[in-house]
């Protein structure tokens, strides 16, 4: 899906991306493409806003227990592991902060 993007998306947006995989992951789009401004690079990582600190930990761990019990699932069944990622057009990153 990663070589995909290159040849047919103007980005790619991971989901949970391991840093120890990522590496391997973007050796899989070509250097040109890797280094293009407008190529979008992006992962999408789980977050909670909250004034309850607790709360917002205790919901995120509920939330994530989820996904690491799919990827044990997945990797016993010998998947390569890797997070899996979307591709399709990537929007402008606006932030405010």
């Amino acid at each position: 899906m990663v070589a995909l993007s290159a040849e047919i998306a103007d980005g790619l947006v991971f989901a949970n991306a391991s840093r120890a995989h990522m590496t391997e992951s973007l050796g899989a789009l070509p250097a040109a493409k890797r280094s293009e401004p407008d190529f979008f690079i992006g992962n999408r990582i789980r977050t909670c806003i909250s004034d309850d600190v607790d709360n917002a930990k205790a919901v995120l761990r509920k939330t994530i227990a989820g996904t690491v019990k799919l990827r044990r699932s997945s990797q016993n069944k010998g998947a390569r592991g890797l997070s899996s990622c979307r591709v399709g057009r990537a929007a402008p990153l606006r932030r405010r902060f």
